[in-house]
């Protein structure tokens, strides 16, 4: 015999099963003859020579006859010939390559005779006298060959009258049935079922068989309410007529639990297919095709449930039974395989899942034609395994092609077209990124149920919930809520209360609230959710896994991340009871975990979780490129804050191009990567590369997207960061307000978002020295935040931190150390374990104490800061070197310089040795160091650190105009120690002309330098030109700040100075009286610089001999004096020399 290599290979993998032969074939007992037969024919490349050895055992076959010595009928006697019967059933035992040949072993077995015979019984026990004729005519059609059966039963039909016609036509349905063509088989069933009701007597009992299977009909066409109709009209008959424990009985609990699984109504389908299991499994007492059809039917309901190892063990004990009753080609096999390429696909089991539908498909071609509604489902299958293959392409094709063949098998309603319908909507929107397209198809799917099924509210609101999932992708929450809402309105109607589709409602309402920065609600429906899969589905650990993620995602949106990462690890600690090897869905709460440790700066931790996600999924789904590629960005983005900005470009440079090689038409995620590779540039000062990535992502979702509102308003908001790190800070402020304005109009209720951008608007206020403008939008945002999203406390604290750093600017240094305290007081009562925030906190407040001239207090802020860094993110050295540099700012204005050299050195050594291309923070760091080396005299040295800050400024950050005029101030000011005023006043000069040509209305800086040049005047003894600056100066103050701030005072003393110099002593006393009423107002009573003040009055009241006058101001500014400045002060004992001089004065007058 010859095989082909597909039919050998075929063999091998049914070892040990059973072959039934379905024809007579004759054999030889010599076995040279045979060999002879087997090698006569040449092989071809596509045939392999075969020998059958058959071994058979007489004594075991017992009366069961299955072959027959024809040797003296064979034309060729010494042949020894063997005549096998129809039906003759084999074992495979074994299959080795001889010489020439494969021999294949196979032994004579009871089993296929034994299978007949129970068929025969169990027909016989269903329905009695039944003729023999009919049920062979039965046994064709249930092996499969239903052009036979519709033949054999036609010739019944047509040629045997004395045969019961009723049965006849019942079975022509029968097999009209199983091929599909339903309008026939039902017009066959109507013929029957009226014979038995025309009949004398009326056969009511066997008309239950023709109704059960009418209903089976409908149920196919989707005419679900009559479908139930007439199996509770058989089962109403059945219960007449049988015990409750017949098998007629299972078969009408089977068919009604059918159509509620049709209806969505798991539990009461679950329900009557296991009663109808339990009746089969006592009725038959062993092995029977329709125990295997009953356990498909509840594995495909625990799929559905997403209990995939139950639904597998389910399926695999059907085909069992299916592979012990028929042979392998058996359409039943087909459709149980069908159901398991099902499960795999949904555990993400694509290769084997595709493998098997395969197999699959070539037992269907063996009975359908290509066009079969059998057919479809496998198509269906594979769409679906190359969509999980990220094939989106191949994907829709053949979902297309099944929607053809639904097209022409079912009427244009029916149900299942909806669900293809829904299918390649899924395909368009997660795939492919086209709401359009993914939508009209969802309304297509809606319109069919609403005109066809409007009773059908299950699967209505399904399609509601994938047209909230497409608005909610497009982040049109509020329509998405509208279909969500009406969705879950459907269900509550429609199911149980503690249906699982309920909590599912529940949870994608709860993820749109989270969205619209409604925690608190969203919180609400998710805990609902919780408590439906809690109480009435314990088992289903997938879902409440999900919902556990969900709220640990909202709980983060909050900052409460202790809360988060203990709900991201019980859903980590369901998925491993369920699933036996890590997946997914492990992958998915290990990610969600860094995602917490990133929030909470904790980098080190964040990163290691990512990685371990990121193993899972290149381990067990490495085709989920879309989700590996979000990992790497995630590890990306922790290495940027972190400042290891190449390790964080290459990350996310691999997620970039998995996106543009595995998914080039999902432009949203490729925007994605553009936006933070911006980012990392733009925190390495490449602000131009920057800008170019931040474009592209902008031409993306302008091109692609346009009505994703959020994230277009977002790649604004990077453009206007980096342009304000940049200090071009009107197109900062421009593309801000475009931010603004597209916020405020396409989504306004997305409140935190609003107030985000206000924040941002407010940043570059100050930047720009419009310090009451900047908290005008700082006190928006503030405002919004409480009244709308009160529960953002996080963000309420970082505006507060705002708000206090433009007061701080403004001079008013306790409403800022006051706002401070209030941020400090919400990070430290609802985010405990937010350090880094902490930490910050205070930073700033010690930053408030510096500027009131508390350096105690500052240092002791300073040293809380550190203290939290050091212990809780001792990965975070860019912020221990910040907080070190503070500390040593501190000391250097308390004249410590020892210890702030001290400190400031272990400032420079992280970031040099952390940190080397972070030239900024080295160029701040070589600044202080100039700085100090002032303080102590060492004026060389503090030229020699400037100027090291100008080089990396000039070569680096040639665009930061502020900071190089800032270290021009700060060599000039080292000059002018050193004598050299022509060179001081001329980088004094520099940093004026740098103010006043790039930030104009900078009042605060452009004043302060206008002061300093005065000075330098002064010093040189210039005084009308220290007069000219110094007016200047008070002129831009009093138009810029508070009639009372100390800026003023400070120039009002300093014109009092020089023109007390000058000898213009009225003039000096104007200034010195002006500046001591705001000193005495704004400074606590004991202040040294009342003191000061008070000594100056003093002295113009000497030169304009009002000696009394002096005297008495020279004995209020020795009492502060007293208080304030220690014995031996200069100033101290200068002021005693003259109220002693003084009283000796008056005294001889």
């Amino acid at each position: 015999m010859q095989l082909t290599h597909n039919e050998l290979e075929r063999l091998k993998e049914n070892m040990g099963n059973l072959i039934i032969m379905k024809t007579f074939f004759t054999a030889t007992r010599v076995r040279p003859s045979a060999m002879m037969l087997a090698t006569k024919f040449t092989n071809s490349p596509d045939c392999i020579s075969v020998l059958f050895e058959i071994e058979c055992e007489i004594k075991e076959l017992g009366n069961n006859i299955v072959f027959a010595d024809i040797t003296q009928f064979s034309e060729t006697f010494c042949q020894q010939e063997i005549l096998f019967d129809l039906n003759a059933t084999f074992r495979l035992e074994n299959i080795q390559q001889d010489e020439q040949v494969w021999i294949i072993k196979i032994i004579a077995v009871n089993d296929g005779r034994t299978i007949t015979n129970r068929y025969i019984h169990d027909t016989h026990r269903q329905i009695r006298d039944l003729s023999i004729l009919i049920i062979f005519g039965r046994l064709i059609c249930d092996m499969s060959e239903w052009d036979q059966s519709q033949k054999y039963f036609g010739y019944l039909l047509n040629d045997l009258h004395d045969i019961d016609i009723a049965w006849i036509e019942y079975s022509i349905g029968q097999a009209l049935h199983w091929k599909g063509q339903w309008t026939e088989a039902r017009k066959s069933y109507d013929r029957a079922y009226n014979r038995m009701m025309n009949a004398e007597p009326v056969r009511i009992k066997d008309s239950a068989e023709v109704l059960s299977n009418i209903g089976e009909i409908l149920l196919l066409e989707a005419r679900y309410e009559e479908a139930y109709d007439f199996h509770q009209q058989a089962l109403t008959i059945r219960k007449e007529y049988y015990s409750s424990d017949h098998a007629h009985i299972a078969t009408s609990l089977e068919n009604i639990g059918l159509v509620y699984y049709q209806q969505l109504k798991y539990d009461e389908a679950l329900e009557f297919l296991q009663q109808a299991l339990t009746i089969r499994e006592k009725y038959y007492n062993s092995f029977h095709i329709d125990i295997a059809i009953n356990l498909t039917n509840i594995g495909c309901i625990f799929t559905d449930q997403g209990k995939y190892d139950e639904a597998l063990d389910y399926h695999q004990r059907a085909m069992l039974i299916y592979e012990k009753y028929y042979s392998s080609g058996l359409v039943f096999i087909a459709s149980t395989l069908n159901n398991i390429v099902d499960v795999l696909y949904r555990q993400e089991k694509y290769e084997e899942a595709f493998d098997t539908v395969q197999k699959t498909l070539v037992i269907q071609k063996k009975y359908y034609p290509s066009d079969h509604i059998e057919i479809a489902t496998s198509l269906s299958n594979i769409g679906n395994i190359k969509y999980g293959q990220g094939k989106y392409d191949e994907s829709l094709n053949f979902h297309q092609q099944v929607l053809v063949i639904q097209t022409k098998c079912y009427f244009s309603g029916h149900i299942n077209i909806t669900c293809t319908l829904n299918n390649i909507a899924y395909i368009f929107l997660n795939g492919k990124e086209n709401y359009d397209e993914a939508l009209d198809f969802n309304r297509q799917a809606l319109t069919i149920l609403e005109t066809y099924y409007p009773s059908y509210y299950g699967h209505i609101a399904q399609s509601l919930i994938y047209i909230g999932n497409n608005l909610s992708k497009q982040g049109k929450y509020d329509e998405a809520l509208d279909s969500y809402k009406k969705a879950l309105t459907m269900q509550e109607n429609y199911f149980s209360s503690d249906n699982i589709n309920i909590a599912h409602s529940l949870s994608n309402i709860g993820n749109i609230l989270s969205d619209r920065g409604e925690y608190e609600e969203a919180l609400n429906y998710h805990q609902q959710a919780i408590t439906i899969y809690k109480k009435s589905h314990p088992s289903d650990y997938i879902n409440h896994a999900n919902s556990l993620n969900d709220v640990g995602k909202i709980l983060y949106r909050l900052g409460k991340y202790n809360e988060a990462f203990e709900y991201h690890e019980k859903a980590l600690n369901l998925q491993k009871k369920y699933y036996k090897s890590d997946n997914a869905h492990i992958a998915n709460s290990f990610n969600n975990m860094g995602i917490i440790r990133y929030g909470e700066s904790k980098y080190d931790e964040a990163i290691e979780l990512f990685q371990r996600a990121l193993e899972v999924y290149e381990k067990y789904s490495p085709l989920r490129q879309a989700d590996i590629a979000t990992i790497l960005s995630n590890v990306g983005r922790s290495f940027n804050h972190q400042g290891k900005y190449d390790e964080a470009f290459e990350y996310q440079q691999r997620a970039l191009n998995i996106r543009q090689t595995h998914l080039p038409s999902v432009y949203i995620n490729i925007a994605d990567s553009f936006n933070h590779l911006g980012n990392i540039r733009s925190n390495q000062g490449n602000y131009d590369e920057a800008i170019d990535f931040y474009q592209q992502a902008l031409t993306i979702y302008e091109k692609h997207y346009p009505s994703r509102y959020s994230e277009i308003a977002t790649t604004l908001s990077n453009i206007s960061n980096t342009l304000y790190k940049y200090e071009k800070y009107d197109k900062a402020f421009y593309y801000q307000q475009r931010a603004l304005n597209i916020r405020e109009t396409h989504t306004p209720s997305a409140y935190a978002d609003i107030a985000a951008v206000l924040n941002h608007m407010g940043n570059i206020l100050i930047a720009q020295g419009n310090i009451k403008e900047a908290i005008v939008f700082y006190q928006r945002a503030l405002a919004i935040y409480e009244k709308y999203s009160s529960s953002r406390q996080i963000d309420i604290a970082t505006t507060l931190s705002n708000i206090s750093n433009a007061l701080h600017k403004y001079g008013k240094y306790e409403e800022a150390f006051e706002h401070q305290q209030r941020a400090l007081d919400i990070r430290e009562k609802h985010f405990s374990s937010s350090y880094v925030d902490i930490a910050i906190s205070y930073n700033h407040m010690g930053i408030i104490r510096i500027s009131q001239e508390k350096h105690d207090d500052a240092i002791d802020y300073y040293q809380q800061a550190l203290t939290i860094f050091e212990r809780y993110s001792p990965s975070r050295q860019a912020d221990i070197a910040t907080t070190l540099s503070n500390i040593s700012n501190a000391l250097y204005k308390q004249g410590r310089y020892g210890e702030a050299i001290e400190y400031q050195q272990r400032a420079l050594n992280i970031r040099e040795s952390h940190y080397p291309s972070e030239y900024m923070n080295l160029a701040d760091s070589f600044n202080h160091m100039g700085n100090i080396r002032r303080g102590q005299g060492k004026y060389a040295e503090a030229v020699e650190f400037h100027q090291r800050a100008l080089e990396i400024y000039e070569k680096y950050f040639s665009s930061r105009h502020a900071d190089i005029a800032v270290i021009f101030s700060l060599i000039g000011s080292s000059l002018s120690r050193q004598g050299k005023y022509d060179e001081s006043f001329e980088f004094y000069k520099r940093a004026l002309t740098i103010y006043e040509q790039y930030y104009p209305t900078d009042h605060i800086e452009i004043a302060r330098y206008l002061q300093w040049i005065g000075f330098i005047c002064y010093t040189k003894s210039d005084f009308d030109r220290a007069i000219e600056y110094y007016e200047k100066c008070l002129q831009v103050r009093e138009v810029s700040l508070t009639p009372e701030h100390s800026s003023i005072a400070e120039t009002l003393s300093c014109l009092s100075e020089v023109q007390q110099a000058y000898g213009h002593y009225e003039l000096s006393l104007a200034y010195e009286l002006k500046c001591f009423l705001i000193r005495e107002k704004v400074l606590p009573p004991g202040h040294l610089d009342i003191g000061k003040s008070l000594s100056n009055i003093g002295e113009c009241y000497e030169h304009l001999q009002q000696l009394k006058l002096a005297f008495d101001h020279y004995k209020r500014a020795l009492k502060i004096y007293e208080q304030c400045l220690p014995y031996s002060h200069l100033d101290r004992y200068t002021i005693e020399l003259k109220i002693e001089r003084l009283s000796e004065e008056i005294e001889e007058n």
